[in-house]
């Protein structure tokens, strides 16, 4: 899937986040007074859960993301809960980018 969030949005933030095997979420002071995220998995595959707050992601367990795939998030709440891991023995990486829009 390729393709990018419309005009009218404003990006103001860019991150990359390894993706180990431990669940790790988007970093709190990045997305701090923020809306929108774009996340594209790079290097490896990856899984993820949206109430990943109270339910973390396992190796076996959760969303799977492909390398190359993009996720949106329209609210804090979800940027917030979004929690991420390892779909594999190797390290991922998430390019996020973070705005309103």
């Amino acid at each position: 899937m390729n393709r990018f969030r419309e005009a009218g949005s404003n990006f103001t933030v860019f991150e990359t986040i390894t993706v180990s095997n431990s669940s790790i979420g988007l970093t709190a002071a990045s997305i701090a007074n923020k809306n929108l995220a774009i996340i594209t998995v790079e290097e490896q595959d990856v899984r993820f859960r949206p109430d990943g707050s109270t339910n973390a992601p396992t190796t076996t367990s959760g969303h799977i993301l492909l390398v190359g795939d993009i996720l949106e998030l329209h609210n804090l709440e979800a940027m917030t809960a979004v929690r991420f891991i390892r779909d594999g023995g190797t390290d991922g990486a998430l390019s996020c980018s973070y705005g309103t829009g």
